[in-house]
């Protein structure tokens, strides 16, 4: 994308400050230019003040940064689009440029715009930074579907699709057990929700063989217990 855009879908809280640390270190490193960085996210901009009023809470690692001048949120080309002239202003940007926005699963939010208006263009790099639903507008372009549709517009997809599904915040099956096995007491009544039909139905058969008691794969219905 040396002379393209790259849209990296975000959620505001946690994600996007990730990311922003990660790029940090990539500019701070001369790994790779200054080139600008746009937040399109007035919510992901009032949640990254509180990451930098609150340095105490870092690890020993970026404290190190810290002190030694590299702040993990800041660096050359960074900005925030917060008003809607600025969001609208960010499309007459010169590539290259890296636009951030939510929302992380493209199920709305100002991505989508972005996605219609820079998809087509084979110059555009798409990168999704974690997991997206099965039933997410652009899950069938991440399989290799090139004519969807977003909010009514025909696309034909010509950008470059790339995935880094390590971005995950959520724990996997294995940490999930391994947490479940650390609860005091007898095995009770475990609900397993979130997530694919398939996977929630295997853990909640895990938890049974492997720690006890009854697990239901919840569904949108009503429990009494």
């Amino acid at each position: 994308m040396s002379k393209g855009v790259l849209l990296i879908p975000a959620f505001a809280i946690g994600r996007t400050q990730e990311i922003l640390c990660h790029l940090n270190s990539l500019v701070e490193e001369k790994r790779i230019p200054p080139i600008p960085v746009l937040i399109d996210s007035p919510i992901a901009d009032q949640v990254t003040g509180i990451y930098r009023r609150y340095l105490d809470c870092y690890d020993n690692e970026t404290n190190t940064k810290i002190a030694s001048g590299d702040l993990p949120l800041e660096f050359r080309g960074l900005s925030f689009a917060m008003t809607p002239a600025q969001s609208h202003a960010i499309r007459d940007i010169r590539p290259p440029l890296i636009i951030v926005a939510g929302s992380g699963m493209c199920n709305g939010g100002r991505i989508l715009k972005y996605i219609k208006n820079f998809a087509e263009n084979q110059s555009t790099t798409i990168m999704f930074v974690g997991w997206q639903g099965a039933s997410t507008p652009v899950q069938k372009f991440i399989d290799g579907e090139r004519h969807v549709t977003i909010e009514g517009k025909k696309l034909f997809i010509k950008a470059h699709i790339e995935t880094l599904n390590r971005f995950s915040a959520h724990a996997d099956q294995k940490e999930l057990l391994y947490w479940a096995k650390l609860i005091p007491g007898p095995p009770g009544l475990w609900f397993v929700n979130h997530g694919e039909r398939e996977q929630v139905c295997v853990l909640a058969q895990l938890l049974e063989k492997e720690i006890g008691g009854r697990a239901i794969a919840a569904a949108m219905e009503t429990y009494e217990v």
